[in-house]
């Protein structure tokens, strides 16, 4: 057990200046199927960005799917 997490061995351990994770040997392929999105996901925010969005395209369908409305 380190920090508060039990490590098994196999287990695969990251970390960066934000902190680690252990991520069990058994969960390993799922987690890099999830993090393939996540990088899709910030390939396409990145993409907008240099486009010139200002604003993640999902603010606006967000605010449009919660009926929130502006009033000048």
């Amino acid at each position: 057990v380190v920090g508060g997490a039990a490590i098994e061995s196999g287990d695969v351990i990251v970390g960066d200046k934000n902190g680690v994770a252990v991520v069990p040997r058994a969960r390993v392929a799922e987690v890099v199927a999830a993090l393939a999105g996540v990088a899709r996901k910030e390939a396409q925010m990145d993409e907008a960005v240099r486009s010139g969005a200002s604003e993640a395209a999902w603010v606006q369908a967000t605010i449009a799917a919660k009926g929130v409305r502006f009033i000048d």
